[in-house]
């Protein structure tokens, strides 16, 4: 058996053993600096393109159909027309809490992404989501000026929300997750080009300026290749406003679906119940268009997903997300996240030293007795021991690349 290389932190260990906890909690406090490091923010997602991720697939230049120019700096958002013989209708769908239909029930929205296990720049074992930016306007309000959203609501899901099964993964209906709104320096307009059997389209104004909203998720959540919903609401701090969210808006064509490579148009929106039904119900989101013969299109909502990719596990010492959950308690969600944190730390030592007839111990189960793990030529042997720790001390302070 090789001797441990970590002797001061091997003493505090087998003190452990009679204050488990306590030693515990001051080695993640004195090694914090080590165990964690900083990762860039960055789009990782954008429900209108899959080659600019930040984009959020809403404006459509500086002139509208007519040819009228926006204001300087500045771009529509003009609702789009499908050619000379239909067009869409609807401007914005609602997205804040209705006061009438209780604390945490209509209007919300809830749209599909799908987290890839190949990444254009290799494989990936998923995201880390730290943010959520998406885009609305309340019709009046001005530029510049103070905007009248006070609060967002975030949760994601694991399933749609209104299927039997569906997890939440993150979130809740009450915790605002508002970090900022901001000029998006675009106004959302109706359509300018004639439609055949239409009434005459109005003319562009500027009476709907659209908002970029940014939501923060804290330390992010961690989430596994497969496919999530991301569903919000939004509070306003004025009486009687309204916030709406105008669909992606794609030129030329009534509906985002297949064109950007992201699946069909399935966006959805719990609305209101009409009675005698007490339940807000979710429904597909969909826009009727012009003229009444003109088919309903199904519709896509704008946002973009900030956080990292995370590379598959590089080292033995990846053994669980940045919550600590490890593939063996949390088999859905836990396990390697690419990232070597606090989360791999405390998850090894609270394996390491869980009861014996606990089985996720085996977490902690990465090398042999000699402290070989499986990249040389060792791995799992089934039992914990010195050659467990030492290797997982090796691995961790040798560091994980990311992608």
């Amino acid at each position: 058996m090789s001797q441990n290389p970590y002797p001061a932190v091997a003493n505090m260990v087998l003190n452990a053993r009679r204050a488990r906890t306590a030693v515990i909690g001051a080695a993640l406090v004195a090694l914090a600096g080590l165990a964690s490091s900083a990762m860039a923010q960055v789009a990782i997602y954008s429900n209108a393109s899959t080659t600019d991720l930040s984009s959020a697939g809403l404006s459509t230049g500086a002139l509208t159909f007519s040819g009228v120019a926006a204001p300087a700096g500045r771009t529509w958002s003009e609702i789009q027309a499908g050619g000379a013989t239909e067009a869409n209708s609807v401007a914005g769908y609602a997205g804040n809490l209705a006061p009438m239909s209780g604390v945490v029930g209509a209007y919300r929205f809830a749209d599909d992404f799908e987290v890839p296990a190949v990444w254009p720049r290799g494989s990936a074992s998923g995201w880390l989501v730290t943010g959520l930016r998406t885009f609305a306007y309340v019709q009046g309000s001005a530029m510049p000026g103070p905007s009248s959203f006070a609060s967002m609501r975030v949760r994601i899901w694991k399933g749609a929300p209104d299927a039997p099964g569906s997890q939440v993964r993150f979130g809740d209906e009450t915790t605002n997750r508002l970090v900022s709104v901001s000029d998006a320096q675009m106004y959302r307009v109706f359509s300018t080009r004639p439609i055949s059997g239409a009434p005459t389209p109005s003319a562009a104004d500027l009476s709907r300026p659209i908002w970029r909203l940014e939501a923060g998720l804290g330390p992010g959540v961690v989430l596994p290749p497969g496919r999530y919903f991301v569903e919000w609401q939004v509070t306003m701090s004025e009486a009687g406003a309204s916030a709406f969210w105008p669909p992606v808006t794609v030129s030329g064509a009534r509906e985002r679906g297949a064109s950007a490579g992201l699946g069909g148009s399935n966006a959805m929106q719990l609305r209101l119940a009409p009675p005698p039904s007490l339940v807000d119900t979710w429904l597909p989101i969909v826009d009727a268009g012009k003229p009444a013969p003109a088919a309903d299109v199904g519709q896509e909502l704008p946002f973009v997903l900030i956080g990292n990719v995370l590379a598959p596990a590089c080292t033995a010492a990846d053994i669980a997300n940045t919550d600590g959950q490890t593939a063996l308690n949390d088999p859905i969600f836990g396990g390697p996240d690419g990232a070597l944190d606090n989360g791999d730390f405390s998850a090894f030592f609270m394996s390491f030293f869980s009861d014996p007839s606990d089985a996720t111990r085996l977490a902690a189960d990465i090398a042999n007795t000699d402290g070989e793990t499986s990249d040389m030529g060792g791995g799992a042997d089934g039992i914990l021991d010195n050659g467990d720790f030492s290797a997982f001390f090796a691995a961790f302070f040798a560091g994980c690349g990311r992608v």
